[in-house]
């Protein structure tokens, strides 16, 4: 699958959870996330959309992501789509790539 069409997936998921917001705004001041984003934390598993996340804010493909970690980029896709979990210590390196908690990756 190409990278576009990926970043063109994760827009129209943007998208969506910003439509369900406005629609309950009326009723409450905001959602929880994690409620906003049901149908893909089972789809890919909430580590996944963590990294995938992170990746898509700093600008960064699934390549690049594994070639500063030194690992391959079809582990990188694995992890996203949640077929391969994070260790701790994956964690950590993420979250040094990323600048972010290593919590947000467990």
């Amino acid at each position: 699958m190409l990278v576009h069409t990926r970043t063109r997936r994760i827009k129209n998921t943007i998208r969506k959870a910003k439509k369900q917001l406005t629609k309950t705004k009326s009723k409450e001041k905001s959602i929880p996330w994690r409620e906003a984003f049901k149908e893909e934390i089972e789809k890919y598993s909430e580590e996944g959309l963590m990294l995938r996340g992170s990746r898509y804010k700093n600008s960064l493909t699934q390549k690049q992501v594994a070639e500063a970690l030194g690992i391959s980029q079809h582990h990188i896709s694995e992890m996203e789509n949640g077929k391969r979990t994070i260790s701790k210590q994956m964690a950590q390196k993420f979250a040094e790539l990323f600048h972010v908690n290593y919590r947000k990756f467990l």
